[in-house]
């Protein structure tokens, strides 16, 4: 791997990071939002969502956009920059309202210690006074306050989709999307992920999992791999290196389940239809050092014709390799 091409993985995985922190976020405040209208809110149930310590979900989400997104000032970014910016909105209409949950919270109480005592000295009756009017306010703040972070919310989940809809190389992103569906769906409502990778790809949900199934090969995740090559061919995604690139991962799969015999069809399918793609150098390596394991294994077992034919197909792969 490049430098380039870690510079890229880093890149991707901090806007993974930063998609799901907003998902989360969005969730997370919503149940906050429920909460305040059914009476039930507390200030430690808003405590970890924002502060400015550092020691929570909006501060940190706001941080990793602004290290990520703000210093990109390239052309053709504004979007980026954009997002970033609702979140900043976002992150300080947030520490407004907890602000003025914390005043109701606090001064609230000592507001009906007050009014429940009786022969109050005039001190304490002007105390009062200007207790109610700090409680009113922050009363009528922190309702213009939740209802604003909430449209701010759904306005900039409906943004982040236009965001995405860039991002369709990042497939680390689009596995997040396919692991955590149910998330999305919290989110967006409706077809959930499916719209969402609809957006992304050309080709829709079917050409996102086999994006995702690409992903998991190159962090040989193999089994994944396999279960979302055969998901896209099943969803009708004809891209004639799909079934490949299944055979590929089964037969991987196969031979990290120590099956190594059965999985020399699946690896010798892929050699053959791979060879000559120039985005398959990678996968030839893998076979090629596979096969080459595989051979000597099964010539100690006594299985001299599947020995040879892992032989064969890895020097086929070489070949391929050039």
């Amino acid at each position: 791997m490049t430098v380039l091409d870690r510079e890229i993985r880093e890149r991707n995985r901090r806007i993974v990071e930063i998609v799901a922190r907003f998902f989360e976020a969005t969730v997370t405040f919503e149940g906050i939002y429920q909460a305040y209208r059914k009476g039930t809110l507390t200030f430690s149930q808003i405590e970890t969502f924002v502060d400015d310590r550092g020691k929570s979900l909006l501060f940190e989400m706001k941080e990793n956009c602004h290290a990520l997104f703000r210093r990109n000032v390239v052309a053709g970014m504004e979007k980026e920059q954009l997002f970033d910016l609702a979140i900043g909105t976002i992150f300080h209409e947030a520490m407004k309202l907890r602000e003025d949950l914390y005043q109701l919270e606090v001064y609230g109480a000592k507001l009906r210690t007050l009014e429940s005592k009786e022969g109050r000295t005039r001190y304490e009756d002007d105390f009062l006074r200007q207790l109610r009017k700090i409680t009113r306010r922050a009363e009528v703040r922190l309702d213009e306050e939740m209802e604003e972070a909430r449209t701010l919310f759904r306005e900039t989940s409906e943004q982040l989709k236009t965001l995405l809809a860039d991002f369709g190389s990042n497939g680390l992103l689009v596995r997040y999307f396919h692991e955590n569906g149910d998330l999305v769906q919290q989110v967006y409502g409706g077809r959930g992920v499916e719209d969402l990778l609809d957006l992304m790809y050309p080709g829709g949900y079917a050409q996102s999992l086999a994006a995702a199934g690409k992903s998991y090969l190159e962090s040989a995740r193999y089994e994944r791999a396999e279960q979302s090559f055969r998901q896209s061919i099943e969803r009708g995604y004809a891209d004639p290196t799909a079934p490949l690139f299944l055979a590929f991962a089964r037969g991987m799969a196969i031979y990290y389940g120590g099956k190594l015999e059965e999985a020399l069809p699946e690896l010798e399918q892929a050699a053959a239809g791979l060879a000559g793609r120039p985005e398959a150098g990678p996968w030839m390596l893998v076979i090629a050092r596979a096969a080459r394991r595989i051979s000597p294994e099964l010539r100690v077992r006594g299985l001299i014709e599947a020995a040879e034919r892992a032989t064969a197909i890895a020097e086929q792969a070489e070949i391929a390799l050039g």
